[in-house]
């Protein structure tokens, strides 16, 4: 009867024991997967471009906080203004891997149509200061800025949303929520247009497109960064 008893005790503590390891290695198993799933989604390089030559003398670096940020942390941003006196300004998001210092001869391109350009490095790129950049905290950013450009172009008719790869993703969010907040309001419009190049989807769809080919896993499934656009 003795030994009934201890071998019960100790099925018991095994269940338990088993119990306790799923609880607490349950979420840092997840946490884990999803750090890693960020550091592929962005693919931050760090440094300067190896093509970058320098910041033309006109071009403005700003600092930009927001409400919730931290003493370690800050949006920077680049204000580049057209010679043409009240141009219409675009904000400029762009994709991963690249911080600003790789996406000037794009900015410079836009600038030579006319417009005048505000650009942001999310928190984490470049000298934005800030942890590994996740979904929440890009759509968080970008709306920081656009408080900003607001600021520089009152004019709404002459306020534009651009987004390049991931950052039109991120694009999307922005001028999905700026028509919420005008549907709630019922006031103008905030942005003329939004313009997207080389985006997707959605994150899900892309994953499944590269792992289709290596495995037969639901990745769609295990993604948490959605960037449903």
């Amino acid at each position: 009867m003795r030994t009934f008893s201890l071998a019960r005790l100790k099925a018991r503590w095994f269940f338990w024991l088993c119990m306790l390891l799923i609880v607490v290695g349950l979420p840092v198993g997840c946490a884990a997967l999803q750090h890693k799933e960020r550091e592929l989604v962005f693919m931050i390089e760090p440094g300067t471009a190896s093509w970058y030559r320098g910041l033309p003398s006109d071009v403005q670096e700003l600092e930009l906080k927001g409400p919730s940020f931290g003493l370690g942390q800050n949006i920077h941003a680049w204000w580049w203004a057209s010679d043409k006196k009240d141009a219409p300004a675009i904000l400029y998001l762009h994709g991963s891997r690249w911080n600003l210092t790789g996406q000037l001869f794009r900015i410079e391109q836009l600038r030579a149509l006319g417009f005048s350009i505000l650009a942001i490095d999310y928190r984490g790129f470049g000298q934005s200061k800030g942890q590994l950049p996740s979904e929440a905290s890009v759509y968080e950013d970008a709306r920081i800025a656009w408080e900003r450009l607001k600021q520089i172009q009152p004019d709404p008719q002459k306020r534009l949303i651009y987004g390049h790869s991931l950052g039109g993703a991120v694009a999307v969010d922005l001028a999905a929520e700026l028509g919420r907040d005008t549907q709630k309001g019922d006031g103008p419009i905030q942005a003329r247009g939004l313009i997207i190049e080389s985006t997707f989807t959605n994150l899900a769809d892309v994953a499944s497109s590269v792992a289709s080919k290596r495995t037969s896993l639901p990745v769609r499934w295990l993604v948490s960064q959605k960037f449903d656009s």
